[in-house]
């Protein structure tokens, strides 16, 4: 597996690059929605929109894996995360650790301390603190990787 197409592929679900991956995706679901609602729509909005940016970071990925040509380890790989994201709800929910950093350099980078992206970051910093860690244990007692 020397082939750079597998390399960047699976880099893109691991750390460093899969966390700053994510971080950017935050920040960026927020700077869109900031400037696509310009006050014209409540603040609450932002909870859909990323939302429907969550569900997007399920559904884009699986097209790119149709269409990527990829080694056959990398498709054996892909399918292993997919099958332990299955069985271990953790494993997905400390993604949201990064996502919430992302909103996170927003609000510092713009000083927008709106309660709702308060609450957003709050709620993907807990939710994913706590799925990183219930997945340490899993991993650890479970011998997985």
């Amino acid at each position: 597996m020397a082939n750079r197409t597998d390399k960047i592929a699976l880099s893109l679900d691991e750390f460093p690059i899969g966390a700053l991956y994510r971080v950017a995706v935050g920040f960026a679901a927020v700077s869109i929605w900031a400037a696509l609602s310009a006050a014209r729509y409540p603040a609450w909005t932002v909870i859909p929109f990323l939302l429907l940016v969550l569900f997007s970071l399920r559904v884009i990925p699986a097209i790119v894996r149709r269409l990527l040509p990829v080694s056959a380890d990398v498709k054996r790989i892909w399918a292993e995360r997919r099958e332990t994201g299955r069985r271990f709800d953790s494993y997905q929910w400390r993604k949201l650790l990064w996502i919430g950093l992302g909103v996170l350099v927003y609000m510092a980078t713009y000083r927008d301390l709106r309660s709702v992206l308060i609450l957003v970051a709050t709620v993907c910093l807990v939710g994913g603190f706590t799925g990183f860690g219930i997945f340490l244990n899993v991993q650890r007692t479970r011998n997985l990787q």
